[in-house]
């Protein structure tokens, strides 16, 4: 009924347990002091597939985009393939969250792979890396995220990352983790009307 607190804590803050803070203040450092630490939701890891015939470009590609993370202190796991066959015989091909893909693999085409990925998880994003600008319009038949040129992978992959987790930031909804007996639940923004200081916990007031 938004009158009595739904949780017990929120970790993180430390307040003067003698005052009583407005949302709007709270919110605000909770925002500097949490969401920082949240670029976007990833459920904890952020899961790449990569998938080119050539070995050693793909070993290259799996290096870049392991030193972005890195970068970020952000987690990810790399999964390389060198075929369309080898990528669609795994059986986690729902956990990814990003493709990078080769368009001109031996023996599939990398858009009908692009193709089959998607029946798998619709909201994967697919990016190709080519060393032929040709096939680039072929890319908008599976709605691809971005088209990288193999010669211009060092600077680009870098930036379409960076795109890809702004993107993903404006696309998760925006919670709040309250943790209870051991319990955690996240609250979304607009079911919260109120924080409030109580000694050495907060009370949360909403929905």
């Amino acid at each position: 009924d938004g009158k009595d607190p739904l949780f017990g804590r929120v970790d993180g803050f430390q307040i003067d347990p003698n005052t009583s803070i407005p949302c709007l203040a709270l919110w605000e450092r909770w925002q500097c002091e949490a969401l920082t630490e949240r670029v976007f939701l990833l459920e904890d890891t952020m899961h790449i597939l990569i998938c080119d015939d050539d070995a050693v470009f793909a070993a290259r590609v799996e290096t870049l985009v392991r030193d972005f993370f890195a970068l970020r202190g952000l987690q990810v796991e790399c999964t390389v393939c060198h075929s369309g066959e080898e990528t669609l015989a795994r059986r986690d091909l729902d956990l990814y969250q990003v493709a990078l893909l080769d368009v001109d693999l031996d023996t599939m085409n990398g858009i009908s792979l692009g193709k089959q990925l998607r029946q798998c998880s619709p909201e994967i994003c697919l990016v190709y890396v080519s060393a032929y600008l040709e096939f680039a319009p072929e890319g908008y038949t599976v709605n691809a995220f971005r088209y990288i040129l193999k010669r211009d992978l060092d600077c680009q992959l870098p930036r379409c990352l960076d795109a890809i987790l702004h993107e993903q930031d404006h696309r998760a909804p925006k919670t709040l983790t309250i943790r209870q007996n051991r319990t955690e639940t996240e609250l979304p923004y607009d079911s919260i009307y109120y924080l409030e200081s109580d000694l050495r916990k907060i009370n949360v007031y909403g929905d």
